[in-house]
């Protein structure tokens, strides 16, 4: 019986930490909010324009729930938000679209180049 408990252990163990990285090395875009959405070693981190610096937001652990979507805490006590694989719509950061680290540095580095020539002072 402990082997079989053991066993069971194991499999459930290893599925939920197969699933933890399956995004990993993917981004997204969500241009609503301007925010990058970056998966990497399990977890998801939001970079976005403060003043005229990217800014990283905090890193969290995401899941998938079912083959539909990811999700992850948005920093509120309980509070989730959600990626719809299909869609890429987010719960919290609006219409995203497929992207790279890389490409969502560049626009947000177009952002504030943009936000440079507009401003006087």
């Amino acid at each position: 019986m402990k082997k079989v408990l053991l066993a069971l252990a194991l499999i459930i163990g290893t599925s939920s930490f197969a699933d933890a990285g399956e995004l990993d090395g993917k981004a997204v875009f969500c241009s609503d909010t301007n925010t990058g959405l970056v998966f990497s070693l399990g977890r998801v981190t939001n970079y976005h324009v403060k003043g005229y610096a990217i800014t990283n937001g905090e890193w969290e652990d995401y899941y998938l729930d079912g083959t539909t979507h990811v999700k992850w805490s948005d920093g509120t006590f309980g509070g989730l938000t959600v990626l719809d694989r299909e869609t890429l719509k987010s719960s919290l950061y609006g219409q995203c679209v497929i992207s790279s680290k890389q490409k969502v540095m560049e626009k947000l580095n177009d952002l504030i180049a943009n936000a440079k020539k507009k401003n006087k002072i």
